[in-house]
């Protein structure tokens, strides 16, 4: 199963980023590495940041397995607290000379793509995301739901330049949009 926290947070963040993320909740006495999935939002006297971060729930003895048992045991209404610090990382370097950027990703590795995607497509790049997933459910909410009912999914912006690949078994009477293929990619 995946999880797909998000928050507001009124501090600068760059697109690509990585935060640790920390939820006494979930017993961790350590806060864990994950990339944000970022969208600047607000105007020039009160910018902010709707973030997202996607975890897949791996079984057994894991926190994200701590993770979502203690969010199964939750009220609708009752938040969950997470500690976060950073961000982190350099970014992809200069990018300024590239025309065409291409991502090639499989899984939860899309959330640097679904946070950069956007900003560079702002920037004028021609920008193509390859993506092949076995989670139907991944899928559905990456590539065809909303982010924070702003009327677009990550990739939609150049829907031409999108080619998601659903990999996973079972194919048979799934619904995906006609941009969703089955299969694995042909790179």
């Amino acid at each position: 199963s995946t999880l797909f926290p998000y928050t507001t947070l009124f501090r600068s963040l760059f697109p690509g980023a990585w935060m640790s993320v920390g939820c006494r909740e979930a017993f961790s006495p350590l806060s864990h590495p994950f990339t944000a999935i970022v969208r600047k939002c607000g105007g020039l006297d009160r910018e902010y940041a709707e973030v997202e971060f996607i975890f897949k729930v791996n079984e057994g003895r894991t926190w994200t397995q701590r993770l979502s048992n203690a969010i199964a045991k939750l009220s609708p209404k009752q938040p969950m607290k997470f500690f976060m610090t950073g961000p982190y990382g350099g970014g992809l370097g200069s990018l300024d000379p590239m025309k065409v950027i291409i991502f090639v990703v499989g899984g939860v590795g899309v959330t640097p793509a679904a946070s950069l995607a956007p900003y560079l497509v702002k920037r004028g790049k021609d920008v193509y995301v390859i993506w092949s997933c076995r989670s139907a459910s991944l899928i559905q909410h990456v590539a065809v739901e909303y982010f924070s009912n702003a009327c677009h999914s990550y990739f939609d912006r150049q829907p031409d330049h999108r080619h998601i690949h659903y990999s996973g078994k079972g194919s048979e009477g799934r619904v995906f949009p006609p941009f969703v293929k089955t299969g694995r990619p042909d790179v």
